[in-house]
């Protein structure tokens, strides 16, 4: 591509605090030929608006919310970061650069920082949503996925995949765009030059995983059930369980967490399951 025309798409709720670095990082690039559109998704505070478009929504998650961004771009790409995030200077050149006629999709190095810097360069994952991370092995069932954090595509896949599934408000919603993407034999390519580096909120609970294994849940059945799936991903799932709940046993018997947490968290582990097959039922 030449001096392609790219969107940069960030999704904000409850105007974090990081925010306003997120937005400084894009609007210095060293690539010039970019618009930045930021979507509000219900949040209530008053965003500065200055070289930026800004779109505000009710809230319905993020996924909704990078649609409502592809919507208001007018980009031959758009590209994605999150409010939590700093793009260095020549990320937009680093993914425009990466982009040939054969690929639809560009997903960069994350570092992401929570309790020490881990960088993020290569995802995959298998059809019972099991992703691993910088693995150097691609097996049968193994796609490669773009980083929410760090993704870019061709508004054509994009059109052609649908967009985002707003079903997933959050957790495995850019998994199953990569996924369809995947299924329509269209390319995926990694830029480990195009870096953004990544802020994780601290204050991030094991709760949280209620949330993620109900989505992986709801991704496999949707993307990749069949008459026999069901059981193989319950005991390719297996081991997973097992290891959250000695982690849980761990938490209890160094005291980070009570009696009332251990069964609490017990429980969510066997529901979020539970839940994830409900909604593709549901949906089905």
């Amino acid at each position: 591509m030449n001096n392609p025309f790219v969107s940069v798409v960030i999704c904000t709720y409850k105007k974090r605090n990081s925010l306003q670095k997120a937005i400084d990082s894009v609007l210095n690039s060293d690539y010039s030929n970019f618009e930045l559109i930021v979507v509000d998704d219900g949040g209530k505070s008053e965003i500065p608006k200055k070289g930026f478009k800004l779109i505000k929504q009710k809230h319905k998650g993020l996924a909704a919310a990078r649609n409502t961004g592809i919507k208001n771009s007018s980009g031959e790409i758009i590209a994605f970061t999150d409010d939590d995030c700093i793009v260095e200077k020549n990320w937009l050149k680093e993914i425009v650069l990466a982009f040939d006629l054969n690929t639809s999709a560009i997903s960069g190095k994350s570092i992401e920082y929570f309790d020490k810097p881990k960088q993020h360069v290569l995802w995959i994952c298998n059809k019972f949503g099991r992703i691993k991370i910088n693995s150097e092995k691609l097996k049968k069932n193994d796609f490669i996925s773009v980083h929410g954090c760090n993704m870019a595509f061709t508004r054509k896949a994009l059109e052609k995949v649908n967009f985002f599934d707003e079903s997933f408000p959050y957790f495995f919603e850019e998994i199953d765009l990569s996924a369809r993407i995947h299924k329509k034999k269209l390319k995926i390519k990694v830029n480990e030059k195009a870096i953004v580096h990544h802020f994780l909120n601290k204050n991030i609970k094991y709760g949280n995983n209620f949330e993620f294994i109900k989505f992986k849940y709801y991704f496999a059945l949707k993307n990749f059930n069949s008459f026999f799936f069901f059981p193989l991903l319950v005991f390719n799932d297996f081991p997973v369980l097992l290891n959250e709940l000695k982690d849980l046993i761990i938490f209890f018997t160094k005291k980070k967490i009570s009696f009332f947490d251990l069964f609490r968290l017990s429980y969510l582990v066997f529901v979020s399951r539970v839940s994830g097959t409900k909604k593709f039922l549901l949906k089905n």
